[in-house]
């Protein structure tokens, strides 16, 4: 019997090969099950090449703080501007687990959000079903303590640091940037439906004058660097001037919304010339509807137009018009971009 030899040149069979052929077989599998859980996980693998997961990442106590760092900033950005809602929900998810992680395993806050919002956060793990035993029970252990009085916002997390990672780079799909963690993301829920013309308002209508600008892409780079700029004038003529960002298309968004000073918005306003409108938005509270909404009615001055949203709880939320304007509907375009304020006010179609 002859016995084969390997010529001595021959390359040696890599240990790691198997695994690794099994680890891109799980993804390959995963991107198809479930594309939003494989983004995260290859985000995971990128910011630390030895787990496996998003969920084996975040949970581990071993973990040290600057990785829970990264993947705070990197679920952040998923959170925000992730190309489907499953992105963007799971993004939010573990952007909170992170910061939850940070806190109960190495008692340190890597956020400036307020006890509020971390909370509201926690919450959202603990009720979702979806997430692993592991992740709700650091977001259990987190919010105990912030009852106890929790860790303060780390030195690092200084207010500059926080502008420049909560500032997307691509302005053109986006309606604002916010200036740091205090304007917390969340998803917006609305309907959209184009009238045939303005229907007889109820008496308790509440009625704004609305002026939006968009900021072009492309700009110097700053916290006002992007995004719609509104002032709304209101009953008594009280003016509030805001900076928000929407990411997303259809039914579910995300906004990120803030109020700025009139410095600031006088300084930024000009950049919005040839891309703004200017409506009058009526905003009537449907106590019969269940569960209440609010209907708003918005008559825009330069061109014969008149929307109304209705803001929902839940995407399955089904909602009937009331009486005074269900015979002005002509029809639902939520899903038509034409009909999107960014691009009646420039013209451009979101990328």
């Amino acid at each position: 019997m002859t016995e084969m030899i390997a010529p001595m040149n021959a390359p040696r069979p890599d240990a790691d090969e198997p695994a690794r052929f099994d680890e891109a077989l799980r993804w390959a599998l995963e991107s198809t099950h479930d594309p939003a859980l494989a983004s995260a996980d290859w985000l995971a693998m990128d910011i630390d090449p030895t787990r496996t997961s998003a969920f084996a990442l975040l949970t581990d106590p071993s973990v040290p703080l600057t990785k829970l760092r990264q993947a705070k900033d990197a679920y952040k950005t998923m959170r925000i501007v992730g190309e489907t809602s499953s992105d963007r929900r799971l993004g939010a998810r573990l952007y909170g687990t992170a910061i939850a992680a940070a806190i109960v395993r190495h008692g340190k806050r890597i956020t400036r959000q307020s006890d509020a919002a971390l909370r509201r956060s926690f919450h959202g793990l603990l009720d979702d079903a979806d997430m692993p035993e592991a992740v709700r029970a650091l977001a259990g252990q987190a919010l105990c303590q912030l009852d106890a009085g929790g860790p303060g916002v780390d030195a690092t997390e200084s207010k500059s640091t926080q502008s420049r990672n909560d500032v997307p780079r691509d302005a053109s799909n986006s309606e604002a940037a916010p200036t740091s963690d205090a304007a917390t993301p969340h998803t917006e829920i609305e309907r959209t439906y184009v009238l045939s013309g303005v229907p007889d308002l109820p008496q308790h209508a509440e009625r704004l004058i609305i002026e939006q600008g968009y900021l072009p892409a492309g700009m110097a780079a700053g916290p006002l660097s992007e995004g719609r700029l509104r002032r709304a004038t209101g009953p008594g003529g009280r003016v509030v001037l805001t900076h928000t960002i929407k990411t997303g298309t259809g039914l579910e968004r995300t906004e990120i919304e803030q109020t700025i000073d009139r410095a600031d918005f006088d300084r930024v306003w000009p950049s919005t010339w040839g891309r703004r409108i200017v409506k009058t938005r009526y905003r009537v509270l449907d106590r019969e509807s269940h569960p209440p909404v609010t209907w708003e009615i918005d008559v825009f001055e330069d061109r014969a137009l008149v929307l109304a949203e209705v803001e929902l709880p839940t995407a399955e939320t089904v909602v009937l018009p009331p009486d005074w304007l269900a015979d002005h509907i002509v029809r639902d375009v939520t899903e038509e971009v034409e009909y999107r304020n960014y691009v009646l006010a420039t013209g451009e179609k979101p990328r």
